[in-house]
């Protein structure tokens, strides 16, 4: 478990995966750079979520 924590920590504060400082946001695609940006978020939380869910309902047997 601390093993997933430390990549979800490493993943969320690495320099690489923030954006580059003074990026336009109001340059035409920004609004669908951004919500791709956050659907890939939320579905990488998703599959997280279903795989914690499923180990456990295994672990547990039911």
């Amino acid at each position: 478990m601390l093993r997933y924590l430390a990549a979800l920590v490493i993943a969320l504060f690495s320099t690489v995966s923030q954006a580059h400082p003074g990026h336009d946001h109001s340059h035409w695609s920004s609004n669908l750079t951004h919500l791709a940006l956050a659907l890939s978020v939320a579905g990488i939380a998703s599959v997280g979520v279903f795989i914690y869910r499923r180990k456990k309902q295994l672990k547990t047997g039911e």
